[in-house]
C-alpha cells in the first residue's frame, strides 16, 4: 500500500504518518515502555480485590444487578473484615481502577422481568 492509502485507512494526515515512520524507533520504544508500565501496576490490597471480584462474579452469575454504590459498600465491608478499614476508601478512582483491571462494564439491563408495566404507557 502507498502511504496515502495507509493514512486514509487509519484516519491520520499523510504528514503524521510520515513522521511516525521517520521516528519509528522512538514511537515503538514509547509504546512498549508505556505498555510495560501499565502491566506492572499492582493492586494495593490483592486479597480484598479478589474478594470483590468473586462477589461481582457471583452476583452476575445469579442475575443480580449491581450498582456502583453497592460495589463500593461491599469493597469497604471486605476491607473492614480483612483489617484494612483504616487504610482503604472505596473511592470512584479505586472503583475505576478495579473495573479496568478486571474489564468490568456497568450497563443498564433490560429483560422481560424488568419491563415497564402496561399501565405506565396506556
Amino acid at each position: 500500500m502507498r502511504k496515502s492509502e495507509i493514512a486514509v485507512k487509519f484516519g491520520v494526515p499523510a504528514s503524521t504518518l510520515s513522521t511516525i515512520i521517520k521516528n519509528r524507533g522512538v514511537v515503538e520504544h514509547g509504546f512498549l515502555s508505556n505498555k510495560k508500565a501499565k502491566e506492572s501496576r499492582k493492586c494495593t490490597f490483592p486479597d480484598m480485590d479478589e474478594c470483590v471480584k468473586k462477589w461481582v462474579t457471583q452476583c452476575r452469575d445469579q442475575g443480580f444487578p449491581i450498582s456502583v454504590q453497592m460495589m463500593q459498600r461491599k469493597a469497604e465491608d471486605f476491607a473492614k473484615e480483612l483489617g484494612y478499614g483504616k487504610h482503604f476508601k472505596a473511592s470512584n478512582g479505586c472503583l475505576k481502577s478495579f473495573k479496568n483491571r478486571h474489564k468490568i462494564v456497568f450497563r443498564r439491563l433490560f429483560s422481560a422481568s424488568a419491563s415497564v408495566p402496561e399501565s405506565v404507557y396506556e
